[in-house]
């Protein structure tokens, strides 16, 4: 091979005065002329030494050219691998490097030259390079670049604000191209393009920062935030939860705006509600749980207090229901700031109940309805009543004859095998989900939610084709919510009627013991017990209520009055028919002018409340209640002439006399009865 005639140092220096550019490919020409395999490499390579090496200690000005031209020779020979190349590049570098180090050359070379040709040059010891490929597999692989949104990169992030805020695009594709378009010019960071439109997307859904109505439901994607949510679904979904914890802690108090906007999220599938609750949210078990202790012990107290005499006439207050009361307050305030839980109100408003309830165990919604009932518990009423509608329009129709009645076979087939598959699943969704607001009491501000309930049910049993025996999940709700439910309503014969429109279908073995369980520990005070054994305290204080206003009408009761006051005694029925008759029966055992009332009573009474009578007077005839195993012959000291039997006996036989006649069109009464009384 010919030798190539090179460049002096004289032009060298000359060049790298006048044009940069031309010294580059100078330099150049001899690094490729020193390195290119073939003939007389060595040769050729000793020339490319001595001339770089006279050139670099002469002209000050070759130093950014030989770091360029030796970077770019290194890596295109790292990539061939060619060793005979790569050997006379060291040796290159070498001559020039022997020469005193100037303006940090060495560190340059270092930072840029391939490890292999830095390692043959001598430039470093082996510690220094594996501290060096370690930096440098850190830069690559780990640190994230940042760029300051007020100072180099501006322009770039006006731009693509404006973009996001301003412009439509009728293609998805020409959106997402001009994006990734601005992201490239102004090497922007993606994730804070992604933290950008979160911002966007919440001022397009809350323009006035807040939300109007949550009870409206989620709002309506319009074709921007369609677009915008599309521009999302292009980045990594799995910085969103980050982005989102950091937007929600960053404030003190997040705006319902920003909540809205995780809720609306959530519902559109773009983030992972149950990863963001558990990994990046402040847990709400504990103090759930905290405070549903103090509410269950300062509402105990206060029930109790209720059935106390004030001899002076006034009530003081209890100075520790009151602290009980402020640390209630202070734990409620602060619970009423977790994100987790603003987040699940929005998504109970919208009626989203598939999202939120896998968030929190049964338990912990159980507690939030008893805490806050006028939030999480109307929500979930609401929600049961919009799950329901459907099977109450197929099933049920009004009449203005009748309070509820089936509809006509012409129109719906009730029995068909679907329309019952498809309301028992829907009774059951909707069970489940109302047994957690049963210790709340919020079923009493939804009277139409009661009877949608009862006529769905009974029209399901009036379907069925077997017996109309029912299942132990059923049985369980009836036990729990359905029943004791109607000592919630304020003396509400109308929801009467409907319970026992539904009630009557179902065996009275099955009837007796819902009336048994819903009396549970006791009636009034007696069932105010533990937070998980207990009553739910609403149905407690209903009936400590109830009780009272028996009491008071049987205390101002004459013969003059004794129409009005049976009227009045029936009105309490209605709604506590165990309390009011268990009082009467008591008095009925040792007053025999307590009878003329009864009777008169039971002209009002509602069909439920005649058949709570009847399990009443039963029960106490065969001695499960009133004192078990009680004497039914005559005792020691017994004034009453002519007569075997004691006198609670007698008393309860001289009622069922005088109105037995009233209660025969009750399945198996006299049945019943005589099962009794042979007994």
């Amino acid at each position: 091979m010919a030798p190539t005639k090179l460049p002096t140092v004289k032009q060298l220096q000359d060049t790298a005065v006048s044009d940069v550019n031309n010294c580059h490919l100078l330099v150049l020409r001899i690094v490729e002329h020193g390195t290119t395999h073939g003939e007389s490499l060595q040769e050729r390579t000793r020339q490319a030494c001595t001339l770089l090496s006279d050139a670099w200690k002469n002209c000050l000005d070759l130093e950014d050219t030989l770091v360029s031209v030796f970077w770019a020779k290194s890596s295109v020979l790292a990539s061939a691998e060619d060793s005979f190349s790569s050997e006379a590049l060291i040796d290159i570098l070498k001559a020039v490097v022997a020469h005193p180090n100037r303006g940090g050359f060495w560190k340059k070379l270092q930072g840029n030259l391939h490890p292999s040709i830095v390692e043959g040059a001598g430039l470093g010891s082996e510690q220094e390079l594996l501290k060096k490929m370690k930096v440098y597999n850190t830069q690559m692989h780990y640190k994230q670049q940042k760029y300051s949104l007020l100072q180099e990169e501006s322009e770039g992030f006006a731009k693509a604000l404006d973009f996001l805020i301003v412009h439509e695009a009728d293609d998805q594709t020409q959106l997402r191209a001009k994006l990734l378009s601005l992201i490239g010019t102004f090497e922007i960071d993606p994730n804070r393009i992604l933290d950008i439109v979160l911002d966007v997307l919440e001022a397009k859904l809350y323009p006035g920062g807040q939300p109007e109505n949550e009870a409206q439901g989620p709002p309506q994607a319009s074709s921007h935030i369609s677009q915008l949510l599309g521009i999302m679904k292009e980045f990594s979904l799995s910085k969103l939860h980050p982005l989102i914890s950091f937007k929600l802690s960053s404030d003190e108090e997040s705006s319902q705006g920003s909540l809205g906007m995780v809720a609306f999220l959530a519902v559109n599938g773009l983030i992972d509600l149950p990863r963001l609750a558990n990994s990046f949210l402040e847990p709400i078990e504990s103090e759930v749980e905290q405070a549903h202790n103090i509410f269950w012990s300062k509402e105990t107290k206060r029930i109790h207090a209720i059935t106390r005499i004030s001899l002076s006439g006034t009530r003081k207050e209890n100075p520790e229901i009151a602290k009980l009361s402020k640390q209630l307050e202070d734990l409620l305030s602060r619970l009423k700031q977790r994100c987790l839980l603003r987040i699940l109100l929005f998504l109970l408003e919208w009626g989203e109940w598939g999202i939120a309830k896998d968030l929190l165990p049964r338990r912990v919604w159980s507690q939030l309805c008893t805490l806050m009932p006028s939030s999480f518990g109307n929500c979930l009423c609401k929600v049961a009543q919009s799950m329901l509608q459907p099977s109450n329009e197929d099933n049920v129709r009004c009449s203005s004859l009748s309070p509820w009645k089936m509809k006509d076979t012409e129109v719906t087939d009730v029995g068909s095998k679907k329309t019952h598959e498809a309301t028992h699943m829907t009774i059951q969704a909707t069970s489940d989900l109302l047994l957690l607001t049963a210790r709340s009491g919020c079923i009493s501000a939804h009277p139409i939610l009661f009877s949608m309930v009862c006529r769905v049910m009974a029209s399901l049993l009036e379907s069925s084709e077997a017996d109309r025996e029912i299942d132990d999940g059923t049985y369980h709700f009836f036990k729990v919510f359905l029943v004791p439910s109607i000592s919630l309503f304020t003396s509400n014969p109308a929801l009467s009627s409907e319970l026992w429109g539904l009630m009557k279908q179902l065996p009275y073995a099955t009837r007796y013991n819902l009336y048994k369980d819903w009396i549970g520990p006791g009636l009034e005070n007696a069932g105010n017990g533990s937070a998980s054994n207990g009553k739910p305290l609403p149905n407690v204080e209903s009936e400590i209520r109830a009780g009272q206003a028996a009491r008071y009408v049987l205390k101002r009761l004459s013969k003059d009055n004794i129409r009005d006051m049976s009227r009045q005694i029936a009105k309490v029925t209605h709604s506590n028919p165990l309390v009011v008759f268990t009082t009467i029966l008591q008095q009925i055992e040792s007053y025999d002018n307590m009878v003329e009332v009864m009777v008169e009573a039971q002209r009002y009474v509602s069909p439920l409340g005649l058949d709570v009578l009847g399990y009443c007077i039963l029960s106490r005839l065969s001695g499960m209640s009133g004192g078990v195993n009680r004497s039914r012959l005559k005792g020691k000291g017994n004034p009453t002439p002519n007569m075997n039997c004691d006198v609670w006996k007698y008393e309860l036989t001289t009622i069922l006399s005088d109105w037995g006649t009233t209660i025969t069109h009750h399945r198996g009464w006299r049945q019943r009865l005589a099962v009794v009384a042979v007994s």
